[in-house]
C-alpha cells in the first residue's frame, strides 16, 4: 500500500477539473450505453474507467436481452481504438448471442422466425445488414460449448469457462466487457456456494478495477418475487456482488412478476409492458429508468414520462 500526500491529492485533481472543463458534458464517461438509453446514460455520467457495473433481475425478466442491446453500441464507440468489447457468454453459443444482437438491432419482431427462416424480403434485408454491422465491430467473445436451457442454467458453474480463462481473456486489448452470467462460471461447481461467489465477485471487482471497465449479470433469487422494488439483499448468492459494484442496475418488469393479474391487467400490457431500471452508484447516487418492455420486438426501450408520473405498475 503506498503513501499519499493530500498535496499530492489535491494537485490532481485540480488538474482533473481544469482537464474536464476544457470540455464541459453531462456525460464523461469514455464511453456511454447508447442513443437508446439517454435517461441511463445521463443518470449514470456514461461508463467510466475502471468500474464494475453489476445488472441483476429476478429470473426470465430479460436481463440478458437488455444487456445484449448494449455491446454493439459500446463497440461503435471503440472503433479506431485498437481495442474490443469482450462477451463471457455463458449461457448460449456465441451464434445465439450474435443472432439475437442483431435481430434487436434490426427490429424484428418476433426473432424466432430467424431460425424458422420466415422473415419478410424487408426484415431479411434489415437482418442482414445488422449482421454487416455487427461482423465489422471490435466484438470478441469467449463462450460456452453449447446453448442452456431454463432449468440448466440455474445450475451453479454450469459451465465450461473458469475464472483463469475470463482472466486470460480480459488481460489484454479490452475497451469494456460483459459477463453473462455469473452464476455460470464453472469455478462455483459444488461446494459452499456462497464462499465461492464471494470470492468470485473479488476477483471480478479486482478485473475490472485493474484492467478494464466491465458488466456482470446475475440473478435476484426468486424468493424476492412480488416483494416491490429488489435491493441488494436479493441478489442470489451472496449480496457481496452488489456492494462490490460501483454501478448496480436492478431490472424489474411488476406486471411480468406479479403471478395475481386481473384479466384487465392482462389485457393492458398485452403488447407492451411497463419496466423500471432501478440506479444505485458509489458516485452518481441513484434513480430509476423508466421503460417499456416490447413484446414484439422482444426489446426494451426507455420512455419520457411527464414530470411527477410514473407507468401504470400494478399494486
Amino acid at each position: 500500500m503506498g503513501i499519499t500526500r493530500s498535496s499530492d491529492v489535491s494537485r490532481r485533481l485540480r488538474e482533473e477539473y481544469e482537464a474536464a472543463s476544457l470540455n464541459p458534458k453531462e456525460v464523461f464517461g469514455y464511453a456511454n450505453f447508447g442513443e437508446a438509453f439517454p435517461a441511463l446514460n445521463a443518470m449514470t455520467a456514461g461508463i467510466h474507467p475502471n468500474t464494475l457495473t453489476i445488472l441483476a433481475s429476478r429470473p426470465k425478466v430479460g436481463k440478458s436481452q437488455f444487456a445484449s442491446s448494449v455491446p454493439p453500441e459500446i463497440a461503435r464507440q471503440a472503433v479506431g481504438t485498437g481495442l474490443y468489447v469482450k462477451i463471457i457468454t455463458l449461457e448460449t453459443t456465441v451464434k445465439t448471442y450474435q443472432r439475437r444482437m442483431a435481430a434487436t438491432a434490426a427490429g424484428i419482431p418476433n426473432p424466432k422466425a430467424i431460425r424458422a427462416g420466415m422473415l419478410s424480403p424487408a426484415q431479411r434485408d434489415a437482418y442482414y445488414r445488422a449482421l454487416d454491422w455487427i461482423g465489422e465491430l471490435p466484438i470478441e467473445y469467449l463462450s460456452n460449448e453449447g446453448d442452456l436451457d431454463e432449468v440448466e442454467a440455474l445450475l451453479f458453474g454450469n459451465s465450461n469457462v473458469t475464472l483463469s480463462k475470463i482472466r486470460e481473456f480480459l488481460s489484454k486489448d479490452t475497451f469494456w466487457w460483459l459477463l453473462d452470467h455469473m452464476g455460470l462460471v464453472s469455478d462455483l461447481k459444488g461446494g459452499d456456494t456462497t464462499t465461492k461467489t464471494l470470492n468470485l465477485a473479488n476477483d471480478l471487482q479486482r478485473i475490472a478495477n485493474q484492467v478494464c471497465a466491465g458488466m456482470v449479470i446475475t440473478h435476484l433469487t426468486r424468493d424476492s418475487m412480488g416483494k416491490g422494488v429488489p435491493g441488494i439483499e436479493s441478489i442470489s448468492g451472496s449480496d457481496q456482488v452488489g456492494k462490490n459494484a460501483d454501478v448496480l442496475l436492478l431490472l424489474q418488469r411488476p406486471y411480468f412478476e406479479n403471478r395475481n393479474l386481473s384479466p384487465e391487467d392482462i389485457e393492458l400490457v398485452k403488447e407492451r409492458e411497463p419496466a423500471i431500471l432501478v440506479f444505485h452508484s458509489r458516485d452518481e447516487g441513484s434513480g430509476m429508468v423508466f421503460m417499456i418492455w416490447d413484446k414484439v420486438k422482444v426489446g426494451f426501450y426507455e420512455v419520457v414520462l411527464p414530470d411527477g408520473k410514473t407507468p401504470p405498475f400494478p399494486r
